[in-house]
């Protein structure tokens, strides 16, 4: 059975591979509740990179029942970086203990 990213030891390059994107690197949170996070170019083509990149982290952490759900949020939040933001963006999935959750942060 073929291994999922995350069952690999934690670090940049286990969500990098899933994101076709060169200068992205995703790093993982050392501490608190799991969540990763990932510097995307302002390009349309990031909403892509982003879908795979949320979808990854949530099979890592067995929420694949919330892929359609954060594939629609992810697809807004990258839509609205790529049209207002003054730069790259930020995404960031994240598991807490009462909800998963997603954001994009202008840098």
């Amino acid at each position: 059975m073929p291994r999922r990213p995350c069952d690999r030891p934690r670090g940049s390059a286990d969500l990098k591979e899933q994101t076709d994107m060169p200068q992205a690197t995703a790093q993982a949170r050392p501490l608190g509740h799991p969540g990763y996070s990932q510097t995307m170019p302002r390009k349309p083509e990031s909403a892509a990179a982003a879908r795979r990149f949320t979808d990854t982290a949530l099979s890592c952490w067995g929420l694949e029942e919330l892929a359609d759900d954060c594939a629609l949020i992810v697809s807004e939040l990258v839509a609205n970086s790529v049209r207002y933001a003054r730069r790259d963006f930020i995404v960031i999935p994240e598991a807490a203990p009462e909800a998963p959750g997603e954001a994009a942060e202008d840098e």
